[in-house]
């Protein structure tokens, strides 16, 4: 009789931190820092429709720069667990099609009609070069969302324009063109 065993051991009820990611929120991209003294594992999940993906070559400290939808998961050894999850990343800028003007069969001239190609929109400005050769933003012009892109309603005035498109990421397309319909 007489022995003792003595044992230690540490009661962790903190969760790890993710730095530099926050939910719901774009990135062009984004390196997430996982920190906790007893970290066992980070997982990446890539999220495409309902299905998780995981990305199995991630490292914590990795950036992650493939365009995509992502939740991140980050479990100590005592099982306390963070998430952030629905953040986004998107390197690619809008993409910004005009349908040009054509002339018609009775000579009239189509306005032009913009379509950009981009589903996490932020902006998107219309501006119109005055006399003294300054760009002022189009207050009327309107845009409306659709599915993966987004329209504009036609351009007839005569003039210069400016169209800057951004998304929620701050990825930006500028397209200069120039509408002519005076007579020569």
């Amino acid at each position: 009789a007489g022995h003792s065993v003595s044992k230690t051991f540490t009661i962790d009820k903190n969760a790890p931190t993710i730095k530099n990611v926050e939910e719901g929120k774009y990135y062009k991209n984004v390196t997430p820092i996982v920190e906790d003294e007893n970290l066992d594992t980070v997982k990446l999940y890539r999220i495409v429709g309902k299905t998780k993906l995981q990305v199995l070559t991630y490292k914590n400290g990795d950036a992650i720069t493939t365009d995509g939808k992502y939740e991140i998961v980050a479990t100590d050894k005592a099982g306390n667990k963070t998430i952030v999850t629905n953040f986004t990343v998107d390197a690619t800028a809008p993409e910004i099609v005009l349908i040009d003007k054509i002339e018609a069969i009775q000579g009239d001239l189509i306005p032009i009609k913009p379509i950009i190609r981009e589903s996490n929109m932020e902006s998107v400005v219309l501006e119109k070069q005055n006399l003294l050769g300054k760009y002022e933003k189009v207050e009327n012009y309107t845009f409306e969302q659709k599915n993966g892109y987004v329209q504009g309603s036609q351009i007839k005035d005569h003039g210069k324009y400016r169209l800057t498109a951004t998304d929620k990421a701050g990825n930006q397309t500028i397209s200069e063109f120039e509408i002519d319909n005076k007579a020569p």
